[in-house]
């Protein structure tokens, strides 16, 4: 499947990097580039706001817990073609850039989390978190980490890259990072210094794009391959459950957690 015509909506179109063609969503004098950023930030709107208050680590007795699966229609563009604009020797002339990780119905890679969750058990110890650029492509594009943990930026490849990480809902810079040599590893605080959503895009690669949900809380997955979440040792009670992926954009609904049991539900697209 492939960006080239505009039979497939408006953001794909404008991912082919070199050119807007009709039906694209930029204005005149924008480049196909940052009408392809604007396109993917309309999926940020509608966020669950920040609870205010600080998470409280308690002892959680004889919890519940959330497990469920993520599904999607069928027939949901799962990926698309882009021409690379530079370092082709390393990136490659075209990329296939992946959208959606759809199997039979199901979905990976999208975050999973109670947005009202404020006291319970303690947060995981992992403090240290990983992104690697390989050709030109985030690994992962799509994690979700604890706040005030350290990400390494790992370069791959023999290429520059200017990894660039920006908060989705206002658009400030976080940090830029300039990466020059091939298995150079730069560890950057400030991206995770705060909850919320991170995106990270490439200067010098427009198509290379990933996103960082961190988390002030413990109840958060990531869902496999097969589309399966589950939140353990949850304080009983009822909960907004969320979950989001950049090309699907938000669910939200609401979950009642019970003493001992595992409340299974499905989140539908």
């Amino acid at each position: 499947m492939t960006a080239l015509s505009c039979l497939v909506p408006p953001l794909l179109c404008c991912l082919t990097i070199l050119t807007c063609v009709p039906g694209c969503a930029s204005s005149e004098g924008e480049s196909a580039d940052t009408a392809a950023v604007a396109s993917d930030t309309l999926h940020y709107a509608a966020e669950p706001p920040v609870p205010p208050a600080p998470y409280q680590v308690i002892a959680v007795e004889n919890g519940g817990g959330v497990t469920g699966t993520v599904t999607v229609h069928s027939g949901v563009l799962r990926d698309t073609v882009v021409q690379v604009i530079g370092d082709r020797d390393v990136c490659g002339a075209r990329r296939s850039v992946p959208l959606v990780d759809e199997h039979g119905g199901r979905v990976g890679h999208v975050v999973v989390w109670l947005t009202d969750a404020r006291r319970g058990k303690a947060l995981s110890r992992a403090r240290r978190f990983d992104l690697s650029t390989e050709q030109c492509a985030l690994d992962p594009r799509i994690q979700a980490v604890t706040v005030n943990g350290t990400l390494d930026l790992f370069n791959a490849d023999p290429a520059i890259h200017r990894t660039r990480f920006v908060r989705a809902h206002t658009g400030a810079t976080i940090a830029l990072v300039t990466e020059t040599d091939a298995g150079q590893v730069v560890p950057v605080r400030s991206v995770l210094d705060q909850p919320g959503l991170v995106e990270v895009r490439c200067d010098m690669h427009p198509h290379t794009r990933g996103w960082i949900r961190v988390f002030d809380q413990p109840y958060f997955d990531v869902t496999d391959s097969h589309g399966r979440f589950a939140l353990s040792d949850v304080p009983p009670g009822t909960y907004h459950l969320a979950a989001w992926q950049p090309r699907l954009g938000m669910r939200t609904q609401t979950v009642t957690v019970r003493a001992g049991e595992a409340t299974q539900v499905t989140i539908a697209f």
